[in-house]
């Protein structure tokens, strides 16, 4: 029960800093503008042809190749400062000791990824209206887009029919945030271990190799390596098994989910290692 309480301790600790920074709000502007000038034409197009757009965007937008890199990086930058150790910090070991410390951290890394997911679909709808149809299908606009030519006539770019071919709308937006969460949790825990281990920033290096290596499979390389990509196995388009190299959903699931779960592990031995402040150390002295 103790160590609960500490972990929560350094999580609520990081939570109030993350609200308090000024950085998360230009993120947060930023990715809202971004997402508006993406949905852009689909408004024109709803406008023009007089049919609202049902709030399911978000995967669509999510299996392209531009969109998700931006908001990726937008998320390194958030979390760039990991594993936090600034003002403050002393005391939080010394109050939890280092391996409640890092557990605390990874639990606080959890939450940031699953409100800047849920921040990204929220983005994705509010910048509908009021143009959103509500409905539980994909609805005739976003239909009539991916299997006409509409796209091209009004300047559609970076939209995927594989998704909504595939897929039912609530379960592609589903998947779609469950794997963009195991994303966004997992590069966090990359960022925070090679970070901390480097004593530099070389961790977002790393993360950004990472993302962008999705562009060196679809321009370089064959689409049978997109399974050795984090970033491809994050698009529903790439998992769908319409062709015979096609990772399943269940593969990303294992392979994203099993670098969070590797990841903690290591972070937990590597601190556990290391020597520094820790309450029951300073109970012995």
């Amino acid at each position: 029960m103790a160590n609960i309480k500490r972990v929560f301790m350094v999580w609520r600790y990081q939570t109030t800093l993350l609200f308090q920074d000024k950085k998360f709000y230009l993120v947060l502007i930023m990715l809202f503008l971004y997402t508006r000038s993406n949905l852009e034409p689909i408004r024109y197009f709803s406008d023009t042809v007089g049919v609202g757009v049902t709030p399911f965007t978000f995967a669509i937008l999510m299996n392209g190749m531009l969109f998700p890199v931006i908001i990726l990086i937008g998320f390194l930058f958030l979390i760039c400062d990991a594993p936090f150790i600034q003002q403050g910090y002393l005391f939080l070991v010394a109050r939890s000791g280092k391996i409640m410390w890092g557990i605390g951290e990874c639990l606080f890394l959890f939450t940031t990824s699953f409100l800047y997911a849920i921040i990204i679909y929220l983005f994705s709808v509010i910048n509908l209206a009021p143009d959103i149809e509500w409905g539980s299908e994909w609805g005739k606009a976003i239909l009539t887009l991916m299997r006409t030519d509409a796209m091209e006539k009004f300047n559609i770019q970076d939209w995927n029919p594989v998704v909504v071919n595939n897929y039912t709308a609530s379960e592609a937006n589903l998947k779609t945030f469950f794997l963009l969460l195991l994303l966004l949790w997992g590069l966090g825990i990359l960022l925070f271990g090679i970070n901390y281990i480097c004593k530099n920033h070389f961790g977002i290096v790393v993360g950004i190799f990472i993302i962008l290596f999705d562009f060196a499979l679809y321009n370089l390389f064959s689409v049978q390596y997109y399974k050795f990509s984090l970033v491809s196995l994050m698009k529903l388009s790439v998992i769908a098994g319409v062709e015979r190299w096609s990772p399943t959903f269940w593969y990303a699931v294992s392979v994203l989910g099993g670098i969070c779960v590797a990841g903690i592990v290591l972070i937990v031995l590597m601190l556990k290692l290391k020597k520094g402040i820790n309450p029951e150390n300073r109970r012995r002295q």
